[in-house]
């Protein structure tokens, strides 16, 4: 499954550099990451990688593999297992996480020098990582094909991961096409207008659908000699280029209909699948300590089962501003509407981590809000893994967000609701 991959490139013919990331949901991040090494020499001339890199799919090494394989030399793991090129475990990120993957691989390799024009670009991309920042600007999509999917490069590679879950190498190169487009557009239609036209131009633009196709051409066309591709093959390629795009977009409004099915099934017939809890919304009140004294307000959770990714939109059409979505037992991820979860995902890893015979010293306990993976040793020196905490804090779990295969918990749906609802009742 594609969730499960690794993506590697070739060092030195025989060492794998891995672009390593074990998420099911979109990583724009990722993909960014593996167009660099494969589009660019100069990136891969910089990481001591050979050209043509060789790319291998394979499971994820657990973190004491990528530490030993990284410190005898020969291998880079981007963007996982606290390696070198992971933001989680870094130094700068120890209290706040203020630099993502893209921006470690950016410092270290001196990108700024190499690619200047992706500047802007790899802004967007860090901002989406660490703050959860759309990539693409507001637009009108409500008229389009899909009427409840923006016309993004996130909603794309959401659609592709479901469309190719079998054949994930083919969303990898297509979602390559997409940066190689973005790129062209701004090497042909912004550098050349000058840095002030740069200054004030709309990156974000770019990450639409029909910003990024005007650069279809250039790319499409920049191997045509080669290929020996005549005008036609070139427009061909362009054509099943955007077809492949429209139908990830479709994947993707499928799976928002699949969501807003189920949420609404359960709100209105009040007939959930009988092994499921019900969809259920209720007002909870979040407490916040600030300067002058502690604030209440009052929020709405809503929880309950689906496997659609975007289940969590489809609620919030129903004004919940706090989502607990379940997709099997033992299974489920949190999301906010923007409020950061600290402390629900602290009192969740306690919990979970205690139930698996994990004694927490005063010291782990100060460590249980901290992004990225938690990883204790139990009473026999077993490593026990709990919810996944990513950058932007809005969100947790074990599932979409978390690496394919990790443990389900043993908490049972009203004790992970009652310890959200205290968590978040205390300042």
């Amino acid at each position: 499954m594609f969730d499960s991959v690794q993506y590697a490139l070739r060092v030195r013919a025989e060492k794998p550099v891995r672009i390593l990331h074990g998420r099911e949901n979109p990583s724009l991040e990722q993909h960014f990451l593996f167009f660099l090494y494969k589009d660019h020499d100069c990136v891969r001339r910089a990481d001591n990688v050979v050209d043509e890199p060789e790319i291998n799919l394979r499971p994820a090494d657990p973190v004491e593999d990528v530490k030993r394989l990284e410190s005898r030399g020969g291998h880079r793991f981007l963007n996982c297992g606290r390696g070198r090129f992971d933001s989680h475990g870094h130094p700068a990120n120890e209290l706040h996480s203020v630099l993502s993957s893209v921006g470690i691989v950016w410092m270290a390799l001196g990108l700024d020098e190499k690619l200047p024009h992706l500047i802007p670009i790899r802004d967007i991309i860090a901002e989406q990582d660490l703050h959860r920042q759309d990539v693409a600007p507001r637009h009108d999509y409500k008229s389009s094909p899909t009427p409840h999917t923006p016309r993004s490069v996130k909603q794309i590679a959401l659609g592709l991961r479901k469309r190719y879950a079998d054949d994930p190498m083919q969303a990898i190169l297509i979602m390559n096409n997409v940066f190689g487009c973005i790129e062209e557009v701004v090497k042909k239609l912004v550098v050349p207008r000058g840095p002030e036209f740069a200054a004030q131009f709309d990156y974000r633009k770019l990450f639409l659908l029909d910003g990024l196709m005007y650069g279809a051409e250039a790319r499409f066309s920049r191997n045509a000699e080669q290929f020996e591709m005549s005008p036609q093959d070139v427009q061909s390629a362009i054509d099943n280029f955007r077809s492949e795009c429209e139908l990830a977009l479709q994947a993707a409004e499928e799976d928002w209909m699949l969501g807003r099915r189920d949420v609404r099934h359960r709100l209105e017939e009040g007939q959930p699948m009988p092994e499921h809890p019900p969809w259920t919304f209720r007002d909870i009140v979040v407490a916040t300590r600030t300067a002058k004294g502690v604030e209440k307000k009052t929020v709405t959770l809503a929880y309950g089962f689906s496997q659609a990714r975007r289940a969590g939109a489809a609620a919030r059409l129903d004004k919940a501003d706090i989502v607990l979505q379940f997709s099997a037992p033992g299974k489920f991820t949190v999301s906010s509407n923007g409020d950061t979860l600290e402390r629900p995902v602290a009192a969740l890893r306690k919990a979970d981590l205690e139930d698996c015979c994990v004694r927490l010293t005063a010291h782990d306990l100060l460590l249980l809000d901290r992004v990225g993976p938690c990883v204790m040793k139990d009473g026999e020196g077993n490593d026990v893994e709990s919810f996944f905490f990513p950058e932007h804090r809005t969100g947790f779990g074990n599932d979409f967000d978390a690496k394919r295969g990790s443990r389900a918990t043993r908490l049972s749906v009203e004790a992970i609701v009652a310890l959200i609802d205290a968590s978040l009742a205390e300042a």
